[in-house]
């Protein structure tokens, strides 16, 4: 399609489901294809894992809140409802891991703890006041008030990861 100037205009991105593909050419077409493989394992894996931190929600007591409260406030009719949903995904998880011969991996709660310390102690160093500078002048009180608990914090974090890699 032309625009006013005589160029061709730009179209949208178009996403393309993925379900008419699987069902056309079927599972062995999409063995053929490893990237494709790994980028629907990916996506599933995403899936996966947020359905494990919504049945926490669900489930899990609140913890005393530091920063900012997580108040369940669901009805139990809404939990019921929600927990069918996620074992309608769940059913859905496996019947697509079967169908494309998924194998299952494996990821260790030391290696997630390991991959979470790493992660929290870049994130401690970031509040460091020299870090911060991007966000506007800092108050020197504040620079203080900061520095000790994120050093802190960074040596907690190291701590953690030595113990993980024992």
């Amino acid at each position: 399609m032309a625009s006013a100037k005589g160029r061709m205009a730009i179209r949208p991105y178009k996403r393309i489901s993925l379900c008419p593909f699987l069902s056309y050419f079927g599972a062995m077409a999409a063995e053929s294809n490893p990237q494709l493989i790994a980028g629907i394992r990916v996506r599933l894996l995403v899936i996966e894992e947020a359905l494990r931190r919504m049945e926490l929600w669900l489930t899990a007591p609140e913890a005393e809140p530091i920063l900012e409260a997580t108040p369940n406030d669901l009805t139990d009719l809404q939990k019921i409802e929600l927990f069918r949903l996620i074992e309608k995904v769940r059913k859905m998880l496996k019947e697509l891991k079967n169908k494309l011969n998924l194998e299952i991996t494996s990821r260790p709660v030391k290696k997630r703890l390991l991959a979470e310390a790493a992660r929290l102690w870049t994130v401690a160093g970031n509040l460091e006041a020299k870090r911060l500078k991007g966000y506007g002048p800092i108050p020197p009180e504040a620079a203080e008030a900061i520095h000790s608990p994120a050093e802190e914090l960074q040596k907690i974090f190291k701590e953690m990861e030595r113990i993980l890699s024992m």
